[in-house]
């Protein structure tokens, strides 16, 4: 058996990967900067990341189980740990496209969620 054919045979046998499981970077970083200007509810950060909620929900829970995020009360806010994630991501990705003012304001707005007295 050639290995095309033993890929295409047990390729049909596979389940089809879970669209929840496989986060991108993009839709975490999303998350993370949306809430670099203060806490908000789920339906806030669904209206500005533009994320359909069962997925948002994905990514939110990732993000509260790697300590990137915290959740008080029906909001949602950065940790330090998210914010330095957050600088490390838009670096790592050359500002991911933004233009050079949004670009700054996210860096001094995650900047100013590592200054404050937020837990680590």
């Amino acid at each position: 058996m050639s290995i095309a054919s033993w890929f295409l045979s047990t390729r049909s046998k596979c389940k089809p990967m879970d669209e929840l499981k496989s986060l991108s970077y993009s839709m975490i970083f999303e998350v993370l900067a949306a809430l670099s200007g203060g806490p908000q509810t789920i339906a806030q950060i669904s209206k500005a990341c533009q994320i359909q909620q069962i997925y948002l929900r994905a990514v939110l829970s990732a993000t509260i189980a790697s300590g990137l995020i915290e959740q008080k009360l029906g909001l949602f806010q950065l940790t330090k740990k998210g914010a330095r994630t957050a600088i490390y991501l838009l670096i790592v990705n050359d500002g991911m496209n933004y233009k050079s003012g949004d670009y700054l304001a996210l860096m001094r707005a995650f900047d100013k969620t590592l200054e404050s007295d937020a837990q680590v």
